[in-house]
Formats: C-alpha cells, sequence, structure tokens
C-alpha cells in the first residue's frame, strides 16, 4: 500500500515536472538547409517554431515571410529597437490575438543579387554568386522550400494553412507568388510591395510604353539576370502581379477569389511604393476582391524601414490566422479616431464582408463606451449571401471630455469560427479655443520650436501663447463662422490641414488635401478655403472637411507667399516674396497687380474687420517684421519687429459673430430661406433676413421636436445673413429648422442624406 502511494506521488510529481517543463517552454528560432534541386545547391532558410512545439504531436499553419536575405526578417540589425517577427508573434500569441504558427525566412537571396521569386532568364549574368544556382526561384519556392519544410517540420500541409507574408521587394515576391499559384497559399499580406505598373507603365509619367524607371533603368547589374538586358518585357508582365490580377481570366479570377489579400503600404508618395500599391489595391476593389485593410496606408508618417515592416507583421499574421482558423466575417481589427474636437463627432466608415461562399448572419452590431456609436446600412440583422458581399458601418465618437478613450464594437455573426468579431476603438477628445476678434495671430518658428503667437497691430510686438507640437506650420487661417484657427502642414506628397487652440496652441491634423506643399490658405466669410502654391501661383479651392479640391486656375505670381480676405467687399489678396500686392478673381485666378510694399521677404497677409491689410516680411532665419498694406496702392508702412523668427502665416477672426456671415444688404422684409443643398451630406447652407435689428435665435429639431442645436442666439443688425448647419454627428432623416424673432417666427423642413 505505501509502496503504491510512494508510486503515485513520483508518477504525479514526474507529471507536474513534465507540465512545468511544457509551460515553461519558450519559442525558438532555428536555421535549416538543405539541397536544392530546382537550383542545383544547398540553400537555408530561418525557421520560428511557437513555445511548446517540442512537447506536442500538434500540428501548425505555416507563414513563409520574404524579403531578400533569410535572415532579414529575424535580426535586430536593421531595427531602431530590439523587436523582430520573433518577439511580434510572441506577443500575439500572449495576448490571445493568434495562436501558434510556424514561421519560414525564405531566402531568394545571392551574395549580389535579389532574386524576388522568379524563375532567372540569365543566371548566367550572376554566375559568380554562389546563392544563385540554376536561378529558378519560383520553382524552388514553389516545389523545393514547401517540400522541404512540411516533410521536416510538423505543419498543416494545405492551401488553408499556408500563407506568404513580405516586405519591399519580399511583398512583390508574396503577391507575385500567390496569385501566380492561387492553389498553393490561400493568404497574403505585403507591407510597400515593391509592386511593378500595370503595363510597366507609370500613369504619372508623360507618354505610352514602357517606363517603369526602377525595374527597367535601375539597379541593372540587380534585375538583368533576373528579366535579362535587353530587358524581356513580355517575361516581366508575366511575373507581374497587376497584370495577373487585371488581365485575369474569368476562371483565374474565381481562383484568385479563394485568397484572401492584406497589403499595406508607406504613406509618402516619394519615399514609399504607395502609388503602385495604390494602383494594385484599386485593381482588386475592381475586379471586387476586399483588401482586409480599410486605408491600405499603414500609418501616419510610414515610411520603407524595417520598424513599419513589423508593425505591418503585428497587424497581418492576426489576418493570416484567421484563415487558418476558417473565420469567414472581415472587420477592421482596430479604428483610431485620433483628435477630435470636444462637442464635435468624427466618422469612420468600415466595411464588414463575408470571406466564405456561403452566407452569413450579421445578427447585431453593439458599441461602447457612450461616446462611441454606430450606424449601419442596411440595418441589423442583415444576411451577407455569399463571398464579398458586404455592408456599411459607420463608427461615430463625439468626445465630451479631454483625454484618451478605448471602446470596442462587438459584431456578433452565424460565423461559427468566430461567433463575435471585435473591432478596437480609440480616440482622443481634444478641446479647441475660438479666436478673440481683432486679435491678431501668429504661427512662428522652425522644427520643434513651432509656436502659436499673439501679434500686437500697433507695435508689432509678439507673445508666445504656446507650441503647436507640430514641426513646420504654414498659411494660418480663421474660419469665420466658428472662430476656429487652421493651418497647413505641407509634405512632399500632400499636405494637412491643420486645426490649432488659440487657448494654448496645441493642434492637431484635421484632414488631409492631396496636393503636396501648399503654402497659404485663406478663409472666405462663407466658410469657402481658397488654397496656393507658392512655386507656381496655382490656387486652388479645399473642402476643410475631406481635403477634396477644386482646381480654379494659375494666378501667374511668382513666388506667390500669401492670400487674404478682405471681408468688407471679400476681395482676395495675394502677397509675393518680391513684395508685390495682387488682387486675385476667386473664379478663374487671374491676378491684377496693385503694387509693391516696397519689403524684399514679404509673407502672409490678413485683414481685419475693417479691412485694414496686414503683413509680414523676413526670412525664416530672420526676426519678422509686421507691416500694414496700403490695399489701393501696395505699398507697405513698418510696424515693428516682432521679436520672433519666421513668421508663416497670421490671421484675424473677421466675424464678431459666431456662426454668422452677413451679405451687408438692407433686406425688404423678414425671411427664413430654403437650405441648400437640400438633401445635404453633412453640411448646408441657412440664410435668413432682419428688417430691424433685435435678437435672432435659429434651433435645429429632429421629427419628434427634440431639440438638436442653436446654431444662433445673438442680437443682430437689420441685414442678411447665413450660417453653416453641420449635421456630420446625426443619423439621416428630416429636420427642421426655425427662426425666432420678437416680429417674426418662421418654421422649414431639410433631408439629411447620408
Amino acid at each position: 500500500m505505501k509502496h503504491r502511494i510512494f508510486t503515485s506521488v513520483i508518477a504525479f510529481g514526474m507529471l507536474m515536472l513534465l507540465q512545468c517543463v511544457s509551460f515553461s517552454q519558450v519559442s525558438r528560432v532555428e536555421v535549416k538547409s538543405f539541397y536544392s534541386p530546382k537550383l542545383g545547391i544547398t540553400k537555408s532558410y530561418y525557421v520560428y517554431l511557437p513555445a511548446g512545439y517540442d512537447s506536442t504531436t500538434e500540428r501548425f499553419p505555416v507563414v513563409y515571410l520574404f524579403r531578400a536575405a533569410e535572415y532579414e526578417w529575424f535580426t535586430a540589425s536593421y531595427r531602431s529597437y530590439n523587436k523582430m517577427i520573433k518577439q511580434v508573434a510572441d506577443s500575439l500569441y500572449t495576448n490571445g490575438l493568434t495562436g501558434k504558427m510556424i514561421l519560414i525566412g525564405a531566402s531568394t537571396f545571392g551574395n549580389s543579387l535579389y532574386a524576388p521569386g522568379v524563375n532567372m532568364l540569365r543566371p548566367d549574368l550572376a554566375a559568380s554568386d554562389p546563392g544563385i544556382g540554376q536561378g529558378k526561384f519560383e520553382d524552388y519556392i514553389i516545389t523545393d522550400l514547401i517540400h522541404n519544410v512540411d516533410s521536416t517540420y510538423r505543419t498543416v500541409a494545405d492551401f488553408n494553412h499556408r500563407a506568404a507574408d513580405g516586405f519591399s521587394l519580399g511583398g512583390y515576391t508574396s503577391t507575385m507568388l500567390i496569385l501566380k499559384n492561387p492553389g498553393v497559399f490561400s493568404s497574403v499580406g505585403s507591407y510597400d510591395g515593391t509592386l511593378i505598373w500595370y503595363n510597366l507603365h507609370d500613369p504619372g509619367a508623360p507618354g505610352a510604353g514602357y517606363n517603369d524607371e526602377t525595374w527597367i533603368t535601375d539597379n541593372a547589374a540587380y534585375f538583368s539576370p533576373i528579366f535579362d538586358n535587353p530587358r524581356n518585357f513580355p517575361y516581366m508582365l508575366l511575373n507581374d502581379a497587376a497584370n495577373i490580377l487585371y488581365d485575369a481570366s474569368p476562371t483565374k479570377l474565381d481562383s484568385i477569389k479563394n485568397l484572401r489579400f492584406h497589403i499595406t503600404c508607406g504613406d509618402e508618395f516619394t519615399l514609399t511604393n504607395r502609388d503602385r500599391n495604390t494602383q494594385f489595391v484599386s485593381f482588386l476593389s475592381q475586379k471586387h476582391i476586399h483588401n482586409s485593410f480599410r486605408n491600405f496606408i499603414l500609418a501616419p508618417g510610414a515610411v520603407h524601414i524595417w520598424d513599419n515592416a513589423d508593425l505591418h507583421a503585428s497587424k497581418t499574421l492576426i489576418r493570416h490566422w484567421q484563415k487558418f482558423k476558417g473565420v469567414k466575417i472581415s472587420a477592421p481589427l482596430s479604428i483610431d479616431f485620433s483628435n477630435v474636437e470636444i462637442g464635435t463627432a468624427d466618422t469612420a466608415r468600415f466595411l464588414v464582408f463575408n470571406y466564405g461562399p456561403a452566407s452569413v448572419l450579421v445578427n447585431s452590431a453593439v458599441c461602447s463606451p457612450s461616446v462611441y456609436t454606430l450606424n449601419s446600412s442596411p440595418s441589423l440583422p442583415y444576411t451577407l449571401p455569399g463571398r464579398y458581399d458586404s455592408m456599411v458601418v459607420k463608427a461615430i465618437f463625439k468626445p465630451v471630455a479631454t483625454g484618451q478613450i478605448t471602446g470596442t464594437v462587438s459584431i456578433s455573426s452565424s460565423d461559427t469560427a468566430s461567433p463575435v468579431t471585435t473591432v478596437n476603438l480609440s480616440g482622443k477628445g481634444f478641446p479647441i479655443t475660438r479666436t478673440t476678434v481683432d486679435v491678431l495671430y501668429g504661427v512662428s518658428g522652425q522644427v520643434d520650436t513651432v509656436a502659436l503667437v499673439r501679434l500686437d497691430t500697433a507695435s508689432g510686438t509678439g507673445t508666445k501663447i504656446g507650441k503647436t507640437g507640430i514641426t513646420k506650420l504654414r498659411g494660418l487661417s480663421i474660419r469665420p463662422t466658428t472662430g476656429k484657427l487652421f493651418a497647413t502642414y505641407p509634405n512632399i506628397s500632400s499636405t494637412y490641414l491643420v486645426k490649432i487652440n488659440a487657448a494654448d496652441g496645441s493642434a492637431f491634423q484635421y484632414s488631409e488635401i492631396p496636393i503636396s506643399n501648399i503654402s497659404s490658405v485663406a478663409f472666405d466669410l462663407n466658410d469657402d478655403l481658397y488654397a496656393a502654391l507658392d512655386t507656381n501661383g496655382l490656387l486652388y479651392k479645399i473642402n476643410p472637411l475631406n481635403g477634396d479640391t477644386t482646381f480654379i486656375g494659375a494666378t501667374g505670381i511668382s513666388n506667390l507667399a500669401g492670400i487674404a480676405i478682405n471681408p468688407l467687399n471679400r476681395q482676395l489678396f495675394g502677397v509675393s516674396l518680391s513684395g508685390g500686392v495682387y488682387k486675385i478673381n476667386k473664379v478663374n485666378a487671374a491676378a491684377v497687380l496693385v503694387g509693391n510694399t516696397g519689403f524684399a521677404n514679404t509673407r502672409y497677409a490678413a485683414f481685419n474687420l475693417q479691412g485694414k491689410m496686414y503683413g509680414v516680411y523676413g526670412s525664416e532665419t530672420q526676426i519678422s517684421n509686421l507691416i500694414n498694406i496700403d490695399t489701393s496702392t501696395g505699398a507697405g508702412t513698418l510696424i515693428g519687429a516682432t521679436g520672433k523668427r519666421g513668421i508663416y502665416g497670421i490671421a484675424i477672426q473677421t466675424n464678431p459673430i459666431s456662426g454668422v456671415v452677413s451679405t451687408n444688404t438692407i433686406p425688404e422684409k423678414f425671411s427664413l430661406h430654403q437650405n441648400y443643398p437640400n438633401p445635404f451630406n453633412p453640411l448646408t447652407n441657412i440664410k435668413w433676413s432682419m428688417l430691424n435689428e433685435g435678437n435672432v435665435k435659429i434651433v435645429v429639431y429632429d421629427v419628434t421636436g427634440r431639440e438638436v442645436q442653436t446654431l444662433v442666439n445673438e442680437e443682430i443688425k437689420a441685414g442678411t445673413y447665413d450660417v453653416t448647419f453641420d449635421g456630420s454627428s446625426l443619423s439621416s432623416g428630416v429636420y427642421y429648422y426655425r427662426m425666432i424673432t420678437k416680429e417674426f417666427t418662421e418654421t422649414r423642413r431639410m433631408v439629411l442624406l447620408k
């Protein structure tokens, strides 16, 4: 009896020891070498094995990671931090975002040559490179490498449990390979893949024919062994992901639709492959295939570096795992609203779609906490009939207090592999204090010292209000109907419209304008926003909400340094670096020279309520000076030194009534006009007339009579006025607006249609 007890104790102890060993086993990376019949040489690859691999008989799905050398995903050499793909995979598993999987760092590299998964036409041109062999790299990957991995490691060796991913040329490899071999991999990711233009032609380049500079002209030593020299263009097209996708036959396209695409790219056009990836993702959409990322720009400011490649992998490994599990419902992993002004709302539109051929019922979508709300079209419950059928969901964030707020959207469905799909939400409430009437504001400084300043219109002296937190700002302007400060943050590929808090100078990105290096902006009294380029004097009209642009024309002004609108007559003025002062036609951009300030390096301009024009002069390294400008002669009069270097924008609030614009006409009667446009989404203009001076109240109600918003509640002189109503935080439907004065009341109907 004692022996049995003792034996049981030993057995129990051994069991606990084995369990402890099993639980203590960590993931590991090893290198495997084997002889490749296709290449005729020995090749190696890196292998990530998940925690506990050796203590089970379990089989695991596999993700093949491409770049150039097999070690690049697994070393810290190229990163600004010590987080490699092993740490990314470990973290995802530890946090329950993925299960266990095997990762393969596949070599497509010789000592002196990139060979991105293509069977090379001229491997003899790199005969001295021992990593090339016979140059049949596609055959090596599809046949030799996958077979060796499946025979050496416990993999789930089928299409549904095999994915490909890559960075740069590795992104080209993964995308091209999966399209050419849709029965081998079922899920593909690519970060900033060096994809080839469709038909090797950059749509933005002049002329026709083959003009893909990177692949045809640059790096000839790299690409001549792959595509021959002179280039074999038909062969390049056979290995071009864009051509394979766009020209696919109906049968081929059906097989491609069985795949899942997770394409992301960098933010800058000149520093990344954003333009090529934009074309490829648009081709996916044209073929009715959804990329899993609603915004394929990986992150604001993302560039072509390994840190961003690892960030991409932290998202796409989750997507690959969903495929391995058989998840059919797709929704964003997360939505970041960034900074949103308190009391306003920001809307993120995304798709929920079905990956599978069979129907899926979406039962409900619940959002929390209450600062986040949802709108779905069609309404729930709703059946997604088949593959890539989708529904639109709008997540709305309306912060009521300062600070970061996280939340979730929980989507329940009949998808047995994932009955509840969670979308993580985040956003930050941001306070914006409106400007003070007759205060002249400016932005000053370079790099980390950009600040909002207040300029004394009598002496020119500048007083710092606070740092903006943004490294480069230009073209300050104030939106008259709200009194809110806006500026531009220009970069190489686009320009960000930035909102600034007049109380402390803090700022955040508001929208993106798809035009680079906008130097100055000016709001008209009706909130129309005009933008000018200093390099060529081109004039645009901008929708500040979404950055949509309308080209007006060329002013013909060389070095157009600033624009501003006179509130008395709504005339657009411009100033040039040479000191020229111009009147500019807002309809066709035609410019007429008024005169010259007499000051070189004249930059930026602003008007006060009385139509008095101010300007600044001085370079970015000099102390800027404030001047008055005569609007009839252009002559400048020095006010004084600001004491601040590089004033890059000035503005004054030109409307003393919050939200109201007057046309300075005396009406014949009280009236409330029909809003325009109607129906609207989300902005509409409401105009009314006051026969006498007095208090006017303009209120918006919903169909139940509940007050939605008070647009105006002011003492106003006789005249005709208009105000903009923003319905972005409201749902579609019928609304009413009412004008109330002592002598007159009227109500009209309007329709918000989203």
